[in-house]
């Protein structure tokens, strides 16, 4: 429910900001929503914990674009991530995990899936070109702070404090938008974003898994 409050108070700060910004030659805020078909897994710096495959997820939300001229702008979303990945546990790593308030071993050769939701919000540099017959491109970079709100395993068991409730990414990616017409665009685009933050918190496998996605993002602005 808090990410609908957060939805709701960008919407009515985007709409007052507009009002009041009536002189300029260029719209200096954006609103935009997107939705974003994914592919995510996980990675571990320790040899006996493998990554076992992607997943495939989705992403949505809102998102708005802060131009401080007619071509660049600071780029604020507020998405839901459903996302994951899978681990192979092998020889020797056996930890317990806290799964659905019991104490379980992962044995020898698990493969354990992960179905992980977050509250991204991307804050990124955009940079646009001009329209050319009503069609431009875009690139953007910049950091993705991550709340997770849930965690559990391919059987839908609840992770129970297995995961960290942040994590902190590095995004680029870039795409195209064409223009409907005064400030309606659509526009696609290719995102890569980098986990930077150990994801988990088992303390009987000292490691570092990072959470990783490629998704196609795909929305409308206005």
């Amino acid at each position: 429910m808090k990410f609908y409050w957060v939805i709701a108070f960008l919407i009515f700060t985007i709409f007052t900001v507009n009002a009041q910004d009536k002189k300029k030659d260029y719209k200096k805020l954006k609103l935009g929503l997107i939705a974003s078909p994914q592919v995510s897994w996980l990675t571990s710096d320790f040899s006996k914990v493998e990554n076992e495959g992607s997943v495939l997820g989705m992403s949505y939300g809102l998102m708005a674009d802060f131009f401080f001229d007619r071509n660049y702008a600071i780029s604020v979303s507020v998405i839901r991530s459903h996302t994951g990945g899978k681990l192979k546990y092998s020889t020797g790593t056996e930890p317990q995990m806290n799964i659905d308030h019991s104490y379980v071993t992962i044995q020898d050769g698990e493969v354990l899936r992960y179905k992980l939701t977050y509250i991204e919000i991307p804050i990124g540099l955009k940079l646009k070109t001009k329209l050319f017959r009503r069609l431009g491109y875009y690139g953007q970079l910049g950091l993705t702070p991550m709340i997770n709100t849930n965690a559990k395993t391919g059987d839908d068991l609840a992770l129970i404090d297995e995961i960290q409730i942040g994590d902190l990414g590095f995004h680029f990616g870039g795409g195209i938008e064409y223009s409907l017409g005064g400030d309606t665009y659509l526009h696609a685009a290719v995102f890569y974003t980098n986990g930077l933050i150990d994801i988990t918190t088992n303390d009987d496998i000292s490691d570092k898994t990072n959470l990783n996605s490629v998704n196609l993002r795909l929305g409308i602005n206005f």
